[in-house]
């Protein structure tokens, strides 16, 4: 992230200053806890927005599956009761089965945060190695 890089740029600016000695030790450590305040500051916003992104994917992923079944049981209703008595293996089963199929939804939609997570870091890190 640029920011980021622009704010150890700045720490490492002034920790190299103090090293070739045109610093001395008191301003060299103000400047350099102010840079650190606002990277740590920075750190958490960015902590934030990710944690805010992780939790919307979680939730789209679960009214998928919400979806998923509500469209089901809606299916389910317009059976007559003859269909339901005319399942080989009862009523019971068939929920079963419906639910194992439906149980995958969620964590399937939410798998794509750790596919677009990783991606979108690598791309901005391409981005700020090439900057």
């Amino acid at each position: 992230m640029p920011i980021q890089a622009y704010l150890l740029g700045k720490i490492i600016q002034k920790l190299t200053s103090f090293g070739t000695g045109s610093g001395d030790t008191s301003s060299t450590e103000n400047n350099t806890l102010q840079w650190v305040s606002y990277l740590g500051l920075f750190s958490g916003g960015v902590w934030f927005v990710n944690s805010f992104f992780f939790f919307s994917w979680t939730l789209f992923s679960e009214l998928q599956a919400k979806n998923t079944r509500e469209t089901l049981f809606k299916s389910m209703l317009r059976h007559d009761i003859e269909w339901f008595e005319k399942r080989k293996d009862g009523v019971g089963s068939l929920i079963t089965r419906i639910q194992s199929y439906v149980q995958p939804v969620s964590p399937a939609s939410s798998m794509l945060t750790s596919l677009v997570s990783p991606l979108s870091t690598n791309v901005r890190a391409l981005n700020l190695s090439a900057w």
